[in-house]
């Protein structure tokens, strides 16, 4: 059996050490520390005071007390008073350890500011007791600080003594249980005069904590596969290390061999049920806790084998008592023999690919929203968007992991740096430096040049002789500094920095740098080789994504070579795509000849000479050809004669495998986790796009181009749940805002600003779940990517404090008794009552026209404005952002239209801008907008507002200038607004 380090292995497991019985040298060591204690304690200021005096002033200070002379007497003083606020922090840290450790409450709270002297205290307590029999009620944290941690684990040191008895492990737990239960008697019989020795209590407890978690090893592995045969081989999946979650492939290299054995794996668990209640259905999918069967020949410390007739432990009577009670079933933890063990709530998406691709998730995220806003802009009257509420779990899946896993501000801060960068050089009328890669941290931005260039300008600073410039975050320029166009359009994110680290799931951890890699740089062929043509396939898919949406990828040509043609949903504009080499590399001559010719012609050597000038953003666009597999015979040649020939010329091929004449050769591990780039000296835990994420890509991108027809015609459902109309004779003890930035009022004060974001997210998931939703469902969304059960607990606990009671003392978070939680009706939000309102208005009550200008007057901006980064992930599951957009726009666009009828176009165009408070991108109401401004006769305001639109449409929509429609419009309404166009704009 290996006993290796590797923590995905766990074998050996490491815990406290079994105490023995109490020696000689102990008593010397409580009694020391008993006279210690009191010495501190007693002794130090009863020496204070008979030495300096009593601290407290024998009268009421007065001003007089501080013009006496700074002497040797003050100083002594004043030390003395540094000294009594020691002794009464080292009291209080007394204090503190004395009651957890009597009562058994647990880990001690921490003293602030008082690590040193709350450690010694802890100290001397823990010696003290061992004296006395009060030590079989220490805190686990004393008795695992007297012990020193060996490897000792029940099951696998009898599989280690007799790996020839196959059903050792099983025979081992039951003996555990057994065992388990003797103890308990043993120690529930004594009489009420006899008195356990302290040291005899604690053994039994460790003995008992032990074979407990073998017992409950075995408990879940029998639950999960109750009739297997004897010699089944079973694996439990284990909880996260880090950002790295346990797959099948990584359970397959370690328990068969071979990765590319997790077929196996799957095969034998597809569709079984799995003890949370759900199945396997998707390789990528597995979750901590279930059970897999493993094929005959597994091997390795962490799997049990089952016994003939294997029957799951029995719990003992005492552990019955507390499995039964109601917090251990919903909370998801446990007892066994007195100690806690914490159950991981799985997260609700697959890690890895886009949620481990910071900035590639950032720029397609961006990219999406602008396809997004550019489908909403056509909207019609009671359309709804394709998207939320109406996707497949897969697609839903992966705008979730969008939205978790992008760094907007990484990729803003890289794009602003480096056209900063490009303008001023070409401002001093310098070159671009020849920069070959990038790495991206949480301080700044460092650029890898290659040959080294000493003369970095402000703020960049040079290193390692020219070699390397670095950029603080801190120090980029202001937004208003000049910016040029993007200078290294073939910078792209090639993984996380495994740079000294000899385990790859480390890069995982948060904050860890990205490397990025110019592709440009190569000046000619990069070819990647290793692992299976199908992974190297994802690594290629995500570099040509980023490179297909990236804003400092601008004015590139990306040509993809056997990918599909439905890659160019991503940006049409850019991408094309071929099914093989052969059919475009004459074209690729021809177009490097033609490159070259013009470099000729214009004196330069490279176009990073002219790129920086006044027309080289315009001469020198990159290309890009990304080959899915490498060419073969005759293409193979031309291809390698061609990147011969390259120099500069912004054309790389990047192939995915083997291929004479590379300049730049990357090798991919074949477990995927490391990519190497020898030459350059990079090593990295590579960025993928697996096909499954690949194909809901996508989907999104197809689908953000498409709007629903009118629930009415067909379309989907409006969001639910339905309106509902007694909401407006309530009085809410707790008010939450969601149209506009998020709004909470009527709570018990104000959250922990450690704790509040997540308590705000908590509570607005369940205000749009108001039918209830399970406590580990609520967990999975808050921690996609999973999370502890005493985690989970801690914040609902925090959420129930916080939203408090109603006057009749009820709580506003309810807790069914099947785990399900939900706000009580004390709690509304703005969305429900504004919904109300309309479906009021819309039935033609009287009052119609009152009811939806409440109903506006309660929007203050765009749904959840202004919300963390990668929070809200979950909101890809509903229909609520688009279509709380488009009902807001609906209901202003049918009170300005009422208000217009009844000539009053004043008040008609309060309503239009009251709707774009809430929906910018709706074209109908900044028609609605202009046209009221036009009937009010307001020349100066409609100016205005048609400056108000052209700014949306270039800055925000991405539509570089108005629409057929929209510039009809403007004609009609204000004829000379061209000139505005041509005005110098704010910021």
């Amino acid at each position: 059996m290996s006993t290796g380090t590797n923590p995905n292995s766990r074998t050996p497991v490491r815990i406290g050490r079994v105490p023995g019985r109490r020696t000689f040298g102990d008593v010397l060591r409580g009694i020391a520390a008993l006279l210690m204690l009191a010495a501190l304690v007693l002794g130090a200021p009863a020496a204070l005071v008979l030495l300096i005096g009593w601290p407290l002033p024998s009268h009421i200070p007065s001003l007089d007390d501080f013009s006496h002379p700074f002497t040797a007497e003050v100083i002594v003083r004043v030390l003395a008073v540094l000294v009594w606020i020691a002794w009464a922090q080292f009291a209080a840290c007394v204090l503190v350890e004395v009651r957890a450790a009597v009562s058994g409450i647990g880990m001690p709270a921490r003293v602030p500011v008082a690590g040193a002297s709350q450690a010694l205290a802890r100290q001397l307590v823990a010696a003290i007791l061992l004296l006395t029999a009060g030590a079989a009620s220490v805190t686990p944290a004393i008795s695992s600080m007297v012990s020193q941690p060996v490897a000792v684990v029940a099951m696998q040191q009898s599989q280690q003594q007799a790996p020839h008895a196959p059903h050792t492990a099983d025979r081992t737990a039951r003996t555990a249980a057994v065992g388990t239960s003797a103890e308990a008697s043993a120690l529930t019989s004594a009489g009420a005069g006899h008195i356990l020795d302290a040291e005899e209590h604690a053994h039994r407890e460790a003995l008992a904590r032990q074979t407990a978690q073998a017992s409950r090893t075995l408990t879940a592995a029998h639950a999960a596969v109750p009739n297997a045969p004897a010699g089944t081989k079973l694996y439990t999946v284990q909880p996260p290390h880090g950002r790295h979650h346990d797959n099948l492939w990584d359970i397959a290299q370690r328990h068969l061999g071979n990765g590319r054995r997790w077929t196996e794996i799957f095969d034998l668990n597809k569709n079984h049920d799995q003890p949370d209640g759900t199945r396997l259905t998707k390789a990528s999918l597995i979750y901590p806790g279930w059970v897999l069967v493993m094929p005959g020949d597994a091997h390795g410390g962490d799997l049990v084998e089952v016994g003939p007739a294997h029957q799951a432990p029995q719990p003992t009577p005492q552990h019955q008592e507390h499995r039964q009670t109601p917090q251990h079933q919903q909370g998801g933890q446990h007892e066994a023999g007195g100690t806690h063990f914490t159950q991981t709530v799985p997260g609700r998406i697959a890690l890895g690919g886009l949620v481990a691709a910071p900035l590639l998730s950032a720029t397609l995220l961006a990219a999406l929203g602008t396809r997004r806003r550019q489908t909403l802009w056509q909207r019609s009257f009671g359309a709804r968007p394709y998207g939320p509420g109406g996707w497949d779990d897969e697609t839903a899946g992966a705008d979730e992991a969008l939205r978790v896993g992008a760094d907007p501000e990484g990729a803003a801060f890289l794009d602003a740096a480096l056209r900063a960068l490009g303008a001023q050089l070409a401002a001093a009328g310098r070159p671009l430096p020849a920069v070959y890669a990038a790495r991206l941290d949480e301080r700044g931005l460092e650029l890898r040049i290659s040959p080294p260039e000493p003369d970095a300008p402000q703020p960049w600073r040079a290193e390692e002789g020219g070699r390397m410039w670095r950029l603080e975050r801190v120090m980029l320029p202001p937004a208003n500094a000049p910016a040029g166009p993007a200078p290294y359009p073939g910078l792209v994110s090639l993984g996380h920095d495994l740079s000294g680290l000899d385990d790859p799931a480390a890069a995982d951890e948060p904050g860890t740098p990205l490397v990025l890699i110019d592709l440009e740089a190569a000046s000619g062929l990069i070819t990647l080789t290793g692992a299976e043509p199908a992974r190297r396939r994802e690594v290629l898919a995500a570099l040509a994504a980023e490179l297909a949406v990236n804003s400092w990828s601008e004015r590139l040509r990306l040509t993809l070579v056997g990918f599909g043609a439905e890659l160019k949903e991503l940006a049409p504009g850019r991408v094309r795509t071929a099914t093989t080499l052969a059919e475009i590399i004459g074209d690729l001559e021809r177009e490097a000849a033609e490159r070259a010719r013009a470099l000729a012609a214009a004196g330069l050597d490279s176009v990073l000479s002219g790129r920086t000038g006044a027309d080289g953003a315009e001469l020198w666009h990159p290309h890009y050809v990304i080959v899915a597999e490498p060419p073969q015979g005759e293409t193979a040649a031309r291809l390698a004669a061609l990147a011969a020939s390259s120099h500069r010329t912004a054309i790389t091929h990047l192939v995915g495998g083997p291929v004479p004449g590379a300049a730049w050769e990357w090798h991919l591990a074949d477990d995927e986790r490391r990519l190497t780039v020898p030459l350059l000296g990079l090593d990295v835990l590579p960025q993928r796009v697996p096909d499954g994420e690949y194909r809901a890509l996508l989907t999104l991108f197809r689908e953000a181009g498409r709007i629903a027809r009118p629930p009415s015609a067909g379309g989907p459902a409006a969001p639910s749940p339905a309106p509902d109309p007694e909401v407006l004779g309530t009085r809410p003890s707790v008010e939450l805002g969601l149209l506009g930035p998020l709004q909470v009022r009527g709570t018990a004060g104000e959250p922990e600003p450690t704790h509040a974001e997540q308590l705000r997210e908590a509570l607005v998931f369940l205000a749009l779940h108001r039918d209830g939703a399970h406590l580990n469902v609520l967990a999975s969304a808050l921690w996609p990517k999973g999370v502890q059960g005493e985690v989970r607990d801690a914040l609902v606990a925090r959420l129930g404090d916080w939203l408090g009671t109603d006057q009749r003392g009820v709580p506003h978070l309810v807790r069914e008794g099947d785990g399900r939680l939900r706000l009580g009706p004390g709690v509304l939000t703005d969305w429900e009552l504004f919904r109300a309102l309309a479906a009021r208005a819309e039935s033609n009550q009287p009052g119609a026209e009152e009811s939806w200008a409440q109903a506006l007057a309660l929007v203050r901006g765009p749904v959840l404005d202004g919300r963390p980064a990668a929070r809200y992930g979950w909101l890809a599951h509903l229909p609520f952002e688009g279509g709380a957009a488009a009902e807001i726009a609906d209901t202003a666009l049918r009170l300005a239209a009422k208000r217009l009828q009844g000539g009053r176009p004043g008040p008609a165009s309060e309503a239009a801008r009251a709707g774009l408070r809430g929906n910018p991108d709706d074209e109908s109401l900044w028609y609605a907008l202009l046209r009221t401004l036009h009937e009010a006769g307001d020349p100066a305001a409609l100016r205005a507002a048609v400056a108000d639109l052209l700014r949306h449409l270039r800055t925000t929509t991405g539509l570089p200038e108005p629409d057929a429609r929209t510039t009809a419009t403007l004609d009609e309404l204000l004829p000379g607004w061209r000139e505005l166009t041509r005005a110098p704009q704010p910021g």
